[in-house]
């Protein structure tokens, strides 16, 4: 969001990987959009099979939320995201920085037991803002 002020305290240690800023301070009378969880899962129904294409189709789900709502990419200022295997969050940094580029939303990363169904290995969730 072009009109977001990054939040980055000197007295808090920098992002862990430089892919997420601490926080985004939101101008007064912005539209705000809370996205629920997307997954993985294309148009056609179908889920990709590996958690990588998941991540990737999941976050582009995201943003066709966002861009539904007259906002894009940069008006996402928030994501949660769940991964249901630690051994995966190589593959779902990789897939997010694909999607997001240098985008640097405030973020949450949780490890999780499970999702809605077995198939699904990754979920985001999200907020935008913009001043329209």
């Amino acid at each position: 969001m072009t009109d977001s002020i990054i939040l980055t305290p000197a007295d808090v240690a920098a992002p862990i990987n430089g892919s997420y800023v601490h926080g985004i301070l939101i101008p007064p009378n912005a539209t705000v959009v809370h996205v629920s969880g997307q997954v993985g899962v294309r148009l056609d129904g179908t889920v990709p099979s590996t958690v990588g294409e998941q991540t990737e189709q999941a976050l582009r789900n995201l943003i066709g939320v966002v861009r539904s709502a007259g906002m894009d990419l940069e008006d996402i200022v928030k994501v949660t995201l769940f991964v249901v295997a630690g051994h995966d969050l190589d593959a779902v940094r990789t897939a997010r920085n694909a999607v997001l580029g240098t985008h640097k939303p405030g973020s949450t990363l949780l490890v999780v037991a499970g999702l809605a169904s077995a198939e699904l290995f990754f979920e985001v969730e999200g907020i935008a803002a913009k001043v329209m």
